[in-house]
């Protein structure tokens, strides 16, 4: 009776708040119960630690939303039945097992309910004082889950607690049931024995969860693998990227434990396009890398994801690229011998950001992270952009198309180790950012090369290739083996504006494996997406103008981008321009939902409710579960005095999202 009563208090104290984890207590309730009772069997570890970091009740439901979407098993439908099956599964759990002392989502059976369900079949045992109450629960499994196609779950009543324990066949012997026992604790068959005299089903249940498996007096090593995956099952095919997405940490994306962290080395260089905008430039060089191989196939799917986050930690960019590499038996055999460095672009407006670079590699598991602070400076300042080494220089034939480290028509190869074997050519190169209302005659670079010790081995005065593009190089031949540190210094006439610098190192070895190199080119069909996360980025910082111009390229070169003809939308609006919004509204050739939204929106903000209801019953159309649209056209009927629609729209409003106090009120008010 103690032991219940103390059970009974913790169970009161931890749902009071007094003996929970860090980070949970601070919850409001609402979102503790749901993190601690709705989802406590299916939520992934890297969900539940997102959740708990985000700060605002607006970042919490937008979490649970995205929680049961990833988990839909028919996205695009007003019913999410996994969502539906997890409820009822909770409430017949705390209905069927609250006898315990303590909620039935708590107990060890509720908990197995909640995972699988209602079992197919249940033997029950009293035991008559020979064993303790037993329950045997039997389950048709899935093996595409890693479950058998039958298994079973014995539950047994502790004396102590007279609480149902959960057996464990690959721990667990028989004569843990047996409260007269004073045989071998050890010898599992001896109780399996005496057990089987009464009820032979059971003895079998307790010896494996798999029915026909024969008993032994060794563990059943593939009962524990079942309760493993049991376990596991709810965390199947979920993507849960997004959690950490929502509470924006920094981009660094959590991983599960079975994913490696790999080392690399890198370069981040920014150059200014002669098109007009900034480009970062990178090379990441993992010190690992894994390849598949499969019917005599060699890929690796990777995956890039890319953030800037501005001062404030907010992200004002993202994106996720795949990348699927096939390699031939005879890079296989390079590859040995050598590093991959894989090459990328990331479009960037001016501002301070911190840039962070995930590379993973979705078969090995593993993943390396570049996280740099870099600064995007106006166009009309005069500075130093670009300053890198590389092991030569090649000139490329202008064309329609961007490369990482391709600038001026100069195709620069850099090291992302920076390391260089002897007789190797090291070249310096860069940009400066010269504006152009500027004199490029007043404008000078000053290069000085020095070793370890501090001795100077050059001090020159270097030319530009292109005084409008500002792009320079200067070839330091072949150096002896040593740690240089080159120092590029930007003077305006005889005044030093600034000065940057980059580390290198010749290697005394004669053979270096030159890394096998990836270079993702962006070619003139997908200009429209580079346009449009310039746009985006000016979008983010209230540079709308600015956003529109990139809006307008991307519309103009890809005329069918229904997102650039919206960005475009949602610029006029921001400058005030409506009568611009609803003119591009009508004219576009594709359309978003959220542009029926804008334009409803504008008509019923100017009173012309008829047009506001046509263009919103068009958008509804699109999508039945948008509820600014719903709720917004529900207004548009109660303003035309016809009740009976609107009455229907806010229902519907409340069916997909019933935690809306303002709809419910409206809704009342129309009974």
């Amino acid at each position: 009776m103690r032991k219940k009563f103390l059970i009974i208090l913790l169970s009161f104290l931890y749902l009071a708040g007094f003996l929970y984890p860090k980070g949970l207590k601070d919850l409001p309730k609402k979102y503790r119960m749901w993190l601690e009772r709705d989802v406590r069997y299916i939520i992934t570890d890297r969900e539940r630690k997102a959740f708990l970091k985000l700060k605002t009740d607006k970042q919490r439901e937008l979490f649970i939303k995205m929680f049961w979407k990833m988990r839909d098993p028919t996205p695009g439908t007003p019913r999410n039945e996994y969502k539906e099956e997890h409820y009822r599964r909770l409430a017949m759990a705390e209905k069927l097992f609250r006898d315990e002392g303590k909620p039935g989502w708590m107990t060890e059976r509720g908990k197995y309910y909640i995972l699988l369900g209602k079992p197919q079949d249940i033997e029950r045992y009293d035991g008559m004082g020979r064993f303790y109450p037993v329950e045997v629960w039997y389950y048709q499994g899935d093996p595409a889950r890693g479950l058998p196609s039958q298994f079973r779950l014995v539950f047994y009543q502790d004396p102590g607690t007279f609480e149902y324990k959960l057996y464990y066949p690959g721990i667990d012997a028989p004569q843990k049931l047996i409260p007269t026992w004073g045989g071998d604790p050890f010898d599992k068959m001896q109780g399996y024995r005496m057990i089987r005299q009464y009820a032979p089903s059971l003895a079998d249940a307790l010896m494996s969860m798999i029915p026909g498996e024969a008993p032994t007096n060794y563990s059943s090593a593939r009962s524990s693998l079942i309760l493993s995956e049991i376990d596991r099952s709810p965390y199947e095919g979920v993507n849960t990227e997004y959690a950490d997405r929502i509470a924006n940490m920094k981009g660094m994306v959590e991983v599960e434990e079975s994913v490696v962290y790999v080392p690399n080395q890198n370069d981040i260089q920014v150059f200014r396009h002669p098109m007009g905008f900034y480009a970062i430039h990178f090379a990441i060089s993992p010190k690992k890398f894994s390849i598949t191989s499969y019917e005599n196939k060699y890929y690796a799917p990777l995956e890039i994801y890319a953030k800037l986050v501005n001062p404030k930690g907010e992200g004002v960019w993202e994106n996720t690229q795949k990348m699927d590499l096939y390699f031939t038996r005879g890079q296989i055999s390079l590859l040995k011998k050598s590093s991959v460095e894989i090459e990328g672009l990331i479009p960037v407006v001016e501002g301070d950001y911190s840039l962070i670079i995930i590379l993973k590699n979705k078969a090995s598991k593993e993943f390396s992270m570049i996280e740099k602070k870099i600064k995007i400076p106006p166009m009309d300042r005069l500075s130093i952009l670009a300053f890198d080494t590389s092991n030569s220089v090649k000139t490329v034939s202008p064309g329609v198309f961007l490369k990482p480290f391709l600038i001026g028509g100069r195709q620069f190869y850099p090291y992302a180790d920076g390391i260089y074997k002897t007789r190797e050519k090291v070249v310096v190169y860069g940009q400066i950012n010269i504006p152009e209302n500027e004199d490029p005659s007043r404008i000078s670079l000053r290069l000085t090369l020095s070793d370890e010790d501090g001795n100077v081995h050059r001090e020159i005065k270097i030319p530009f290739l292109d005084n409008r593009l500002g792009t320079f190089y200067y070839d330091l031949g072949n150096l002896k083996p040593a740690s240089y540190t080159a120092k590029l210094s930007l003077y305006y006439g005889k005044i030093k504006l600034t000065e940057t610098s980059r580390d290198f190192m010749v290697t005394p070895l004669v053979y270096k494996p030159t890394p096998f190199l990836i270079s993702k080119v962006v070619d003139a069909k997908e200009f429209p997406e580079f346009y449009h996360s310039l746009a985006t980025q000016w979008f983010a910082q209230g540079k709308f103008d600015r956003a529109l111009v990139f809006f307008k390229k991307e519309a103009k070169q890809s005329p069918r981008r229904a997102e650039a003809f919206e960005g475009m939308m949602n610029c006029y609006i921001n400058l005030g321009k409506r009568q611009e919004a609803l003119k591009l509204f009508y004219s576009s050739p594709r359309r978003t939902v959220n542009m029926y939204f804008l334009a409803g929106k504008l008509l019923y903000e100017e009173g012309k409710i008829d047009e506001a209801i046509s263009v919103l019953n068009q958008g509804y159309r699109r999508n039945s579960v948008d509820l600014r649209i719903i709720n917004l056209l529900a207004d548009a009927y109660l303003s035309k005095g016809n009740k009976e629609n609107a009455r229907l729209l806010l229902k519907r409003s409340l069916e997909i999202d019933p935690n809306q106090d303002i709809i419910k009120k409206k809704l009342e008010s129309l009974r």
